[in-house]
């Protein structure tokens, strides 16, 4: 009888195990996109990018925008305690090259336990968003043929 038993053990612990290296690569891939930088290359791009990220905060992040410039988005919060809600603070960073800017954003919450959404894919999906939006502001539209 112990037989079968182990045998169902070592089936589940192995199938199991299969799938971390899939949970491994997934999270180097989110890390890769969070940490890599989202740049705007001119004044006029980074404007765009600029008012499409602070649309961005202002849908994703749990909590109202409090401060708003021209180089700055923070939102109220986070509360403290046991609050899994995620704020935001999204910064323009001038690169110094005509009107070139890196877009940067933070997120936090008042819970030590963990934040939901987790600030590492709240942020890798704010940089993939915004680098597709500059590359397609990049890409030319064609025109239709008469």
């Amino acid at each position: 009888m112990r037989t079968p038993l182990r045998a169902a053990t070592l089936c589940a612990c192995l199938g199991l195990a299969g799938c971390l290296p899939i949970a491994v690569a997934l999270s180097y891939q989110v890390s890769d996109s969070a940490n890599e930088p989202v740049v705007c290359a001119t004044k006029d791009e980074c404007d765009a990018s600029w008012q499409k990220a602070v649309e961005w905060v202002s849908n994703r992040c749990a909590f109202k925008i409090q401060t708003q410039t021209e180089n700055l988005v923070e939102t109220e919060g986070p509360l403290p305690g046991p609050n899994n809600d995620v704020a935001c603070r999204l910064e323009r960073v001038p690169t110094g090259e005509s009107g070139s800017a890196q877009l940067e954003i933070t997120a936090r919450c008042g819970n030590y336990f963990g934040c939901i959404p987790e600030p590492l894919y709240l942020r890798a999906a704010f940089h993939d968003e915004m680098r597709a939006a500059i590359a397609a502001a990049r890409t030319p539209t064609s025109s239709p043929r008469e």
